[in-house]
């Protein structure tokens, strides 16, 4: 296999790669599907998390 040849052999191998990482799909598995539930306050310490840090009283 000459220089040439070679050289696109793997331009084609790396667009192969490159399309199968594409075509890729990610599954996002919620809580709801899970069967996990959360307490109001569960919920409410996160988002104060969320907005800078927890928030005592």
């Amino acid at each position: 296999m000459n220089p040439l040849e070679k050289k696109q052999l793997l331009k084609e191998q790396f667009k192969k790669r490159i399309q199968a990482r594409r075509n890729q799909k990610v599954k996002t598995i919620s809580f709801k599907e899970l069967g996990i539930t959360f307490e109001p306050e569960t919920i409410e310490w996160y988002k104060s998390v969320e907005n800078g840090g927890v928030k005592f009283d």
